[in-house]
């Protein structure tokens, strides 16, 4: 019961979301899909001293070409080694753009870069 009501609310949370808005403040129609990683740059974690796991978040903007601007953490990891290790790694991220009925469009979102041993 509570997995169903789980996504319930998110399912409600998408749909109560306004359309997005060009430039010249039109709601903006179409499917949209987002961007895809093309490659995942391993942040190397090994001069940090860590046990378990730990996760940092980034806010970047996918550009019509794949690449991210504006990248800046979110969320730290709690561990200010593993942070600069990954601030390192997210601009080395390259990214299939997101497209708009097949037509790429600048997309700004939110992601995660885990450190683990």
């Amino acid at each position: 019961m509570y997995r169903a009501f789980a996504l319930l609310l998110s399912f409600a949370a998408v749909v109560a979301q306004p359309p997005a808005q060009s430039p010249y403040g039109v709601a903006v129609t179409g499917k949209l899909i987002p961007p895809k990683p093309l490659n995942w740059p391993d942040p190397d974690g090994s001069d940090c001293k860590y046990r378990g796991s730990f996760t940092t978040s980034f806010s970047v903007t996918v550009t019509v070409n794949g690449i991210g601007k504006n990248i800046k953490m979110t969320k730290s990891s709690g561990n200010k080694c593993l942070d600069k290790q990954a601030l390192k790694a997210a601009p080395l991220q390259t990214w299939r753009p997101a497209t708009r009925d097949g037509k790429p469009e600048e997309y700004t979102f939110t992601y995660d870069i885990t450190f683990q041993n």
